[in-house]
């Protein structure tokens, strides 16, 4: 029989790695959310293939942009505070992605959710990964 009062031994880096995975859960549930809204951003936007190519650059303009600036700011702030806020930033640009129709609010939107995706996922969670850093 099993004690009701037993206590959990605390395992070093669990909580790391536990934090590492919900970061790239949070990135790839923007992804995910993003990809089906392809479609009606295009529509909405009245765009071609040409400019929506070149519109989702500026998502991978926003990511690289943002991954040597929160590699920075992880080592003067940390990890979770970097991450927290990359994760804020996909958060707040996905209603963005779903309701904007200009070009220019496209550009905004798609860069913010490029740098949150930067931050979250090819910067801090990786270097959270490779070795914990605090705070």
């Amino acid at each position: 029989m099993t004690s009701l009062n037993s206590q959990t031994t605390f395992v070093p880096g669990r909580l790391e790695q536990m934090s590492t995975r919900i970061g790239f859960f949070i990135a790839g549930v923007g992804i995910a959310a993003w990809a089906p809204l392809v479609p009606y951003a295009k529509a909405r936007a009245g765009l071609d293939e040409g400019t929506l190519g070149l519109l989702l650059l500026c998502l991978g303009v926003g990511s690289i942009l943002a991954m040597p600036l929160a590699g920075i700011l992880a080592t003067r702030f940390g990890c979770r505070r970097v991450t927290t806020g990359g994760a804020l930033l996909i958060c707040a640009a996905l209603p963005l992605l779903a309701t904007v129709s200009s070009i220019p609010a496209l550009i905004a939107a798609l860069f913010m959710f490029g740098a949150g995706l930067g931050t979250v996922v090819d910067s801090t969670v990786n270097l959270q990964a490779a070795r914990p850093c605090g705070g």
